[in-house]
């Protein structure tokens, strides 16, 4: 079986392309991700913590820890994800510069 080289160029080089696209979209996605998190956490708990009977705080600060958390993990997951992503681009950016 013989494999025309240039076109295999050509094809990884699309597949690259659209793997570092992706990667900026999620960039993007997880910037306004951590911007909003951030914003909701910040308002919640200014007003849990300016109530002065403490009645929100003992209703919601648990679901707000809660909330917090997964923030955390979908921030960490997201991290992992472009990780994995980059990778990707990069074992593929290599494979085509072997074929020249």
């Amino acid at each position: 079986m013989q494999i025309e080289t240039t076109e295999l160029r050509r094809k990884m080089s699309q597949i690259n392309g659209r793997l570092e696209d992706y990667f900026k979209e999620v960039g993007k996605m997880e910037a306004q991700f951590i911007k909003l998190s951030a914003s909701v956490t910040e308002t919640v708990d200014e007003t849990l913590n300016s109530d002065e009977s403490n009645l929100l705080s003992i209703m919601y600060r648990e679901r707000l820890d809660d909330l917090k958390v997964e923030i955390a993990t979908v921030k960490n997951s997201l991290k992992q994800h472009q990780h994995i992503t980059s990778d990707f681009s990069y074992k593929v950016y290599q494979n085509v510069d072997d074929l020249e």
